[in-house]
């Protein structure tokens, strides 16, 4: 009988050990997804800034282009 007690006793810390394993499992889980979430979000604002770099640049190459057509077109005018 007394054997049977010892049994239930430990099966029963067993359990408890086991649903607070299961726990922090979850507990694991869900931090691993969010930190996948966020290397996620990191890679696309790392490619968001490459974009805007890019962009960036072709503006201010536009810029360049159209201030040396507006000086070509003045140079011509005072030529004439």
């Amino acid at each position: 009988m007394t054997c049977y007690r010892e049994w239930d006793g430990r099966l029963e810390g067993l359990e408890g050990e086991n649903e607070e394993f299961w726990a922090r499992l979850d507990e694991h889980g869900e931090i691993t997804q969010k930190e996948d979430g966020r290397e996620d979000l990191m890679d696309e604002i790392g490619g968001l800034q490459l974009e805007l770099k890019d962009l960036h640049r072709k503006r201010e190459a536009e810029l360049f282009e159209s201030r040396a057509q507006i000086l070509e077109e003045k140079e011509e005018r005072e030529m004439i």
